[in-house]
Parts: C-alpha cells; structure tokens; sequence
C-alpha cells in the first residue's frame, strides 16, 4: 500500500470515529470530576485509569485491525467488483448489512440492464445480417441487367429498385418499432382507403407479373393507426406476388366483422413450416428457394399488429395457395354509434 494511500486510510479511520473518541473523552472527564469532587485518592484513580486504558487499548487495536482487514479486502475487490459481490467482507452491524443488500440490488438490475442491452444488440446484429443480405440481391440483379444487356429492360430495374426501396422501409420501421417513442396516431379510417393505398404501391408488380387482383370492398371504418396498417397490408400483398408466380390471382375481401382476408393461389406454405412463420430470420422452405426472402416481414407485421392491439392468422397448404386474416377492430359504415369490436 504507498504512503499516501496509507494516510488517507488513517484520516478516514479516525474522521469515522471521531464521535466514539469524543464520547470516550466526555466519559473521561466526568470519570475525572467525580473523583476529583469526592476528593479520592490519587492511587484509586490512576488505577482506574489505568484498567480503563488496558481495556480501551485492546478494543482500539482490535478494531483498527478489523478496520485495516476489511479495507485491504475491499481494495482487492476492486477488479472483480463488476462481476460478483459473493466475497464481500461479512458485516455484522446493521449498517453495512444494509449497504450490502443494496449492492446486491444495484447488481441484480446492472445484470438486468445488460441482459437486455446484450439481448437487444445480437437481435439488431441479426437483423443487420439479414437486411445487408436481402439488399445485396436486387443490387446485383440490376448490376447484371446493367452489364449483360446493351438495352437494359426498364421493367426489371424498377421492379427490383422497388424492392430496395421495401427493405429500406423495412429497416426504417425496425428501429421504429423498437423505439419507446414510436408515433401512434390513432383515428377512424376506411379500410377500402387503406386496402388501395396497399395496392397502388405494387400496381407495377401486377401489371409486370400479369397477376390478376379481386378486391371487393369491406365497407367497414376502423379505428387505428393508418400508417402501420397500411405497412402490414403492402408486406402481406408483396408475399402474395412474390410467390404467385405469373398469371396468378389475389383476393381481398372482408370475411367478418373486424376481419380482412389476403388470398393469392401461389405456392403455398409446407404444414410443418406454419408454426413458424412469425418467427425472426424464419424464411421456411420456399424462403429458401426463392432466395430473396429474409424472414422479416411477418415478423414485424405480426409485432406491429400485437402493438395495435390487433392479430394475424395465416391458413396454407403446399401448392393450394394462402389465407392471410388480419383481425382489425371495425364497424359497419353508417352503424351509428360507434361499437368498435376487437377480435
């Protein structure tokens, strides 16, 4: 231990004690007074003192080296303090009993807090992983139309300058979702309005892969947020296209109060798939050969509807098409007063 290091551990010994000193001192005095009042002998009262002094010194000594023991330990403890609190000197007074159980707690929420902060950047790691992977697809699509046709189909470079612009919208609503200050601005609105917001995003889509539309109008407002809804509408329709290949068909229709439909004819999802289709990076057997699929969508469509308040259910068989059911809280147009439902 250096000298100053030594010297501030005597200063704050004897500044925490200063009030013991100071009672042993007043005690002292009135020992002295009474003696002195009573006119004693001088013999009786430096025997006392003496006895008094033996006593004192022992406990003093004995305190001291408890003070310096437990002073040395808490110095070694210093490394290792972020990691456990296991070899903490043992307390006996109340005080430090009371010290102690609030380090163990400031412990317990610091290994909370980091658990959470570990677990949030490996979820924002992976996602990163993903949504690089997923951009890198269309760019090297449009690189090779670029290079390989002197008169680059147009058709192509926007359909696949489209989708850079999904993931780019994908990984704006990421960190929105994420965000405790996430803009929910929730209002009646028509869900006809919101279906055809949807739709006009991929009329490029449909007209280039011939894709047949069936949109039969709900009639029916709902209260919520537009801009989320309309979210999970376009990621439902792009999964639709996406694996309906050419010439297919895409229905939307309002199967029951506070429920809209998405149907495509596609390729289906295999049985054993199902279960975990909202799962993050979860891309499944036709994610895999599409190769363009990174198990994002669904994922945020089925966090931002639980959000709302709202579910999604999805229905498929392998080659027979999908069902997707979004279950929103509505009402009849012109229902009078409003009755809003919540499947």
């Amino acid at each position: 231990m250096k000298r100053t290091d030594k010297k501030r551990m005597w200063q704050q010994y004897f500044r925490d004690r200063w009030r013991l000193f100071l009672i042993f001192a007043v005690c002292f005095i009135i020992f002295l007074t009474v003696f002195l009042l009573y006119r004693l002998e001088k013999e009786a009262f430096c025997y006392a003192c003496l006895l008094c002094a033996v006593f004192l010194g022992a406990l003093f000594l004995a305190d001291v080296v408890s003070f310096v023991k437990k002073h040395r330990k808490l110095q070694s403890l210093r490394e290792e303090i972020g990691f456990t609190l296991e070899n903490l000197p043992h307390e006996t007074k109340v005080e430090g009993k009371d010290y102690q159980e609030l380090l163990f707690l400031l412990m317990e929420e610091k290994n909370r807090q980091s658990f959470v902060y570990e677990t949030e950047r490996k979820e924002m790691e992976d996602y990163f992983t993903l949504w690089a992977h997923q951009m890198k697809l269309p760019i090297a699509a449009m690189k090779l139309v670029l290079e390989t046709d002197r008169k680059p189909d147009v058709k192509v470079l926007k359909s696949e300058l489209f989708k850079i612009e999904q993931y780019a919208q994908n990984v704006l609503v990421f960190f929105r979702m994420k965000s405790p200050y996430t803009d929910y601005v929730f209002r009646e609105v028509f869900v006809d309005d919101l279906i055809r917001q949807a739709v006009r995003r991929f009329s490029g889509e449909f007209i280039r892969k011939k894709i047949r539309l069936d949109f039969q109008e709900t009639e029916q407002k709902i209260f919520t947020d537009e801009k989320w809804v309309v979210f999970v509408l376009e990621q439902i329709l792009s999964n639709a296209i996406k694996y309906s290949g050419e010439k297919g068909e895409i229905r939307i229709y309002a199967q029951d109060e506070g429920e809209i439909v998405v149907q495509d004819n596609g390729v289906g999802i295999d049985e054993v798939d199902l279960e975990r289709i909202f799962e993050k990076g979860f891309t499944g057997l036709n994610g895999r050969m599409e190769k363009q699929a990174s198990g994002l969508g669904l994922y945020l469509c089925k966090n931002i509807l639980k959000n709302l308040s709202c579910d999604i259910k999805i229905e498929s068989k392998k080659g027979k098409g999908t069902k997707v059911h979004l279950f929103l809280g509505q009402r009849k147009i012109g229902g009078g007063k409003a009755d809003f439902l919540q499947k």
